[in-house]
């Protein structure tokens, strides 16, 4: 029994401090300098988008015709969430001066709009 739970609480222990260690990785650096994180081991969401558009062309003399388009831009209305913030400090006026950046890891923004539907007329003579 005390063999389990020493065996759980280690891997409790393990997993917590891997976390933690890629946390405090970016911060050990000093403000202002490079330190030895990778380039793109970064990824963010995914991006999802699709659009529709529906036409309807009514001829109504030999050359007139009248075209009616309705466009629907992310049909889905799906969230396209933007980027982490990749800054891990906000620089200050001196090199080597600044604070940690509150937004480092955190998505704030979306990529693309909100659903949008527009209709439009076309008269070909």
């Amino acid at each position: 029994m005390k063999r389990e739970l020493a065996t759980k609480q280690h891997k409790i222990n393990k997993s917590l401090c891997a976390f933690c260690a890629f946390l405090w990785l970016t911060l050990l650096v000093d403000v202002g300098f490079n330190g030895n994180f990778g380039r793109n081991v970064l990824i963010g969401p995914r991006l999802t988008d699709a659009d529709l558009a529906l036409l309807k062309s009514v001829k109504f003399a030999e050359d007139k015709t009248v075209q009616v388009r309705a466009e629907v831009f992310n049909v889905a209305n799906h969230p396209n969430f933007g980027l982490p913030g990749g800054a891990v400090f906000s620089q200050g006026a001196v090199a080597g001066t600044g604070n940690v950046n509150p937004t480092y890891g955190r998505i704030t923004s979306t990529r693309t709009t909100s659903r949008q539907v527009q209709l439009g007329f076309k008269f070909i003579f």
